[in-house]
């Protein structure tokens, strides 16, 4: 049994949705979700179309309108979006993973075994196996033949 808020009015205020049922729609061989039906978070109204208020947020009528407010209609006003580590130089370029890689598969296939995946780690191994003229194996830090 849903509960409502007291001094709640869908009737005037309008209602406040939220996801009841979603499925998934088969095109082409794809799964592309989809909303089945809606609801009210106040009442039991239900509906296949969405409310035409559908995600707009309004402050909660009752709130005491400073920045201390605990309802959700105020603390989304004051969200910031950042891009955060998205943005930033951490991530590896999907031109040089391959290139990493490419060169590990390399000295995998003349019998190298670097200590990791890495250029320098791979680099290292390659030219360890070339000074020697023994592929280097990290697992057991000795030189293969």
């Amino acid at each position: 049994m849903q509960t409502t808020l007291q001094n709640y009015d869908c009737s005037i205020k309008g209602h406040i949705g939220k996801v009841v049922k979603d499925g998934y729609d088969l095109i082409d061989g794809q799964m592309f979700p989809k909303v089945e039906l809606y609801g009210c978070t106040k009442c039991d109204a239900t509906s296949v179309e969405p409310w035409s208020d559908w995600g707009v947020v309004t402050p909660n009528s009752d709130h005491i309108d400073s920045e201390f407010c605990p309802c959700f209609g105020c603390k989304a006003k004051t969200l910031q979006l950042s891009p955060g580590d998205a943005a930033s130089n951490k991530n590896m370029s999907q031109k040089k993973w391959d290139k990493e890689l490419n060169l590990y598969r390399d000295a995998r296939n003349q019998g190298i075994q670097p200590a990791g995946t890495s250029t320098k780690q791979v680099q290292k191994a390659i030219d360890d196996s070339n000074k020697v003229g023994k592929a280097y194996d990290a697992n057991t830090n000795s030189f293969k033949g």
